[in-house]
């Protein structure tokens, strides 16, 4: 359970700070669609991004991955608030500073032992 819970309180933390510098102050969406947007994005980054193509094609598809996420939940959420005040600029630089703080976030993974590539278990 430690195993999971760890890298989602990272991952999280670091989603938040990002939704909330990029889409609440630069975009100016509400602190709750940020909110729900930094949800959102890491519980979708980490199934996908980290579980599925982190392990298997390596970090640089992986934070590819996870911006696209980002991006599209960034433009999902500006889509149900319905106000669509949110621009794509800011929802490219949340994408893009998400994929940004994965490369850390990787790091974080390889360092601890987290998520360890399939290749590299074949290989032992």
């Amino acid at each position: 359970m430690r195993r999971i819970l760890i890298p989602l309180f990272v991952k999280f933390s670091l989603i938040a700070v990002l939704a909330f510098a990029t889409l609440t102050l630069w975009g100016g969406m509400d602190w709750r669609w940020a909110l729900a947007a930094a949800i959102d994005v890491t519980a979708a980054s980490y199934l996908v991004g980290d579980l599925l193509v982190l392990r298997s094609y390596g970090s640089f598809l992986g934070l590819l991955t996870d911006g696209l996420i980002a991006f599209a939940m960034a433009y999902l959420i500006n889509f149900v608030m319905m106000t669509g005040r949110v621009s794509m600029l800011v929802m490219l630089g949340f994408a893009l500073a998400v994929a940004m703080g994965e490369i850390l976030i990787h790091k974080f993974y390889e360092k601890t032992g987290i998520i360890i590539r399939e290749d590299t278990l074949n290989n032992k």
